[in-house]
């Protein structure tokens, strides 16, 4: 392990719904840990867009765990606001909340409106959590040091990457 991970916090003492300063893959500094999935989530930035992205906890194992958390914040996630990525679906066309059934006389999968039997109009939409974004976009930093690190962090998981990646290419003996 790098030396720089082996002050990461392990997956057992993290705690649903609180702020970390992590080490990520593709991730700004601060994210939440979500404890369903063993993952943070936090703003990413590809392409000149930000929106919400998760990673899993580097306890999680190769080649998907990319997320070392450093540094609890002591900040939780306030209570109105969900933990994760998505809100849900709606209509393209209308707007209204959309959920997927399978048809029992067809047995194809359909969108229906909530809570009626209505087909929807439209294709499917998904919501993204503007809330959380807006609340992750208040609590990082952003400065030029964070930038810095954010690029050592993406240098050691290429770095990670591509010895993994010659590993695999080795043939067994």
């Amino acid at each position: 392990m790098p030396p720089e991970l082996e002050k990461t916090i392990p997956i057992s003492e993290c705690v649903d719904g609180r702020l970390y300063r992590v080490r990520t893959r593709n991730l700004l500094s601060h994210c939440v840990y979500r404890a369903r999935d063993k993952t943070f989530l936090g703003i990413r930035e590809k392409f000149w867009n930000t929106y919400l992205c998760a990673e899993y906890h580097w306890g999680n194992g190769a080649p998907f765990g990319t997320a070392s958390p450093l540094e609890d914040m002591g900040i939780d996630l306030p209570e109105e606001l969900l933990n994760r990525e998505f809100l849900g679906d709606v209509d393209s066309i209308t707007g209204r909340p959309i959920v997927y059934k399978m048809d029992e006389k067809t047995g194809k999968g359909l969108w229906y409106y909530e809570g009626t039997r209505d087909l929807a109009e439209g294709h499917a939409t998904l919501v993204s959590n503007t809330a959380l974004y807006e609340w992750l976009s208040t609590v990082t930093p952003t400065n030029a040091a964070e930038l810095v690190d954010i690029e050592a962090s993406r240098k050691h998981f290429r770095a990670k990457d591509k010895a993994e990646f010659e590993a695999l290419q080795k043939p067994d003996l």
